[in-house]
């Protein structure tokens, strides 16, 4: 049985999640998957374009040449969907059966049966937990995708009341989970408390893609609050928001590249959709726990 959610959302983006009831994964559990499905917007202006950044840049866009958009297609998918797949793990609450039916749709059934308990019926005396998945799916229509990606190749920068060339490879616009450009590949560095950060802009996006918000804003760091406070919702995208302490700053949804059970929101959010039990008593694992041999007395 494949249980099927469509568009759960989570701070106004979307995303589409299956729990896998009819196997257990090598590991003895169920694999619950979310899938989230963007289109590319491959921008070749016609005539000369500008671009404007978050911070106030101005680029101009050119055509992308075919190597390139290759390379940013493919690197684009590889980030995504590694970074993100199979790095959390949900323990099962113990007093699961009592809690259910879990919720959804069979996408096998027009009118799926009720399953009031968690244990598979072929392996019983098996008590699963939950591997957290993750399916990337480019798409070719706006239509089809959860969201839209525009890509832009600049070609030039504005500096000093002058246009100048730029490497594409490192004109480091500021970007954002809607807007992107061929130097994303590379990711930046920074320096934090004489800390050198590297910061994949890849996997970032997505996770804002999928809802998950800065680092600074999820554990509620009051430097980052006070500048939501003064500034509105733009004052999520302030580098206080980015991280107020080195374990928050090193965050992927920071300005580094670590998980922290933070990133796994996604995921309880979707199970807590599917089962109907709240998402705090999930507890949340970053390495593999193995399903439980514990036969029914």
């Amino acid at each position: 049985m494949i249980q099927y959610l469509g568009n759960i959302e989570l701070n106004g983006f979307r995303f589409d999640s299956c729990l896998f009831l009819s196997r257990l994964s090598a590991n003895q559990n169920y694999d619950l998957t979310i899938t989230l499905r963007i289109y590319l917007n491959k921008v070749n202006p016609t005539a000369a374009a500008e671009y404007v950044d978050y911070q106030g840049t101005r680029f101009r866009v050119g055509n992308w040449p075919d190597a390139e958009w290759n390379d940013i297609s493919s690197v684009f998918q590889y980030y995504g969907e590694e970074w993100w797949d199979n790095k959390f793990w949900l323990r099962t609450p113990r007093d699961i059966d009592t809690r259910l039916p879990i919720v959804g749709v069979d996408s096998d059934m027009a009118n799926p049966p009720v399953y009031s308990v968690w244990r598979p019926e072929t392996c019983p005396e098996i008590f699963p937990h939950v591997n957290c998945r993750f399916n990337l799916e480019q798409v070719d229509s706006r239509g089809a995708a959860h969201c839209t990606i525009n890509m832009r190749y600049f070609t030039e920068v504005f500096v000093n009341d002058t246009w100048r060339r730029t490497n594409p490879e490192f004109a480091n616009p500021r970007s954002s989970a809607v807007d992107m450009d061929y130097d994303d590949i590379f990711g930046t560095t920074t320096e934090y408390e004489g800390v050198i950060l590297r910061n994949l802009t890849i996997p970032h996006e997505i996770g804002h893609l999928m809802g998950l918000q800065h680092s600074g804003i999820v554990r509620r760091e009051a430097a980052c609050l006070a500048e939501i406070s003064r500034s509105g919702s733009a004052g999520g995208n302030h580098d206080l928001c980015y991280g107020s302490t080195l374990e928050s700053r090193r965050d992927i949804m920071g300005a580094g590249e670590d998980l922290s059970w933070y990133d796994a929101l996604p995921w309880r959010v979707a199970i807590e959709q599917h089962t109907g039990i709240n998402k705090h008593l999930w507890e949340i694992r970053q390495s593999v726990i193995q399903g439980e041999y514990d036969p029914i007395r």
